[in-house]
């Protein structure tokens, strides 16, 4: 269960840009020699008809490689991972956790903390039975995998965490 790989989404991306771009070359291609290939439109359909399909098919592979999070730094929620954290009660449950949690954090500084929230997220945290519904739920709903919803409550339990520490007087070391 890997966090969301940036890297990996630009790949894909640029993959099928290149084979969009090959196939309307592809498609120009056969436009100008039309009449010595008509029976490639009888067999394969219109290049229109094609070019919609593939349309369709990277927005619904694009759309499965749905981020939640902004990239950049500080790791930070975009719409989709609003609209999960709204699903799932985020903020509270980052509420409910963090104030157990602040005595082991107290000092450490805003990587470690994101770093740490990341990793309970990840490995530690087991939600109850009604809770891990509704994270299965939300991801679902949002076509995104249970990982994403873990990395959604992350950044907010790491926002939680940044503030305490803060009204505690001892802002993270830098």
């Amino acid at each position: 269960m890997e966090w969301v790989d940036v890297g990996l989404v630009g790949v894909i991306v640029t993959v099928l840009i290149a084979i969009i771009g090959a196939l309307c070359k592809w498609a120009h291609w056969l436009g100008g020699h039309s009449k010595e290939h008509e029976g490639i439109d009888k067999r394969f359909g219109s290049n229109d008809t094609m070019l919609a399909e593939i349309r369709a098919d990277v927005k619904v592979l694009l759309g499965r490689q749905a981020a939640v999070l902004e990239s950049g730094s500080p790791l930070r929620l975009n719409d989709l991972g609003n609209k999960v954290s709204l699903c799932v009660g985020g903020k509270a449950l980052a509420d409910e956790l963090s104030d157990s949690l602040l005595k082991e954090l107290r000092s450490s500084n805003p990587y470690d903390i994101q770093d740490f929230c990341q990793q309970f997220f990840k490995s530690e945290y087991v939600p109850p039975d009604e809770l891990l519904d509704t994270f299965k739920r939300c991801a679902f709903e949002h076509g995104i995998k249970l990982e994403q919803v873990h990395a959604v409550c992350a950044i907010e339990l790491r926002d939680a965490l940044m503030e305490l520490v803060e009204q505690q007087g001892e802002p993270a070391a830098q």
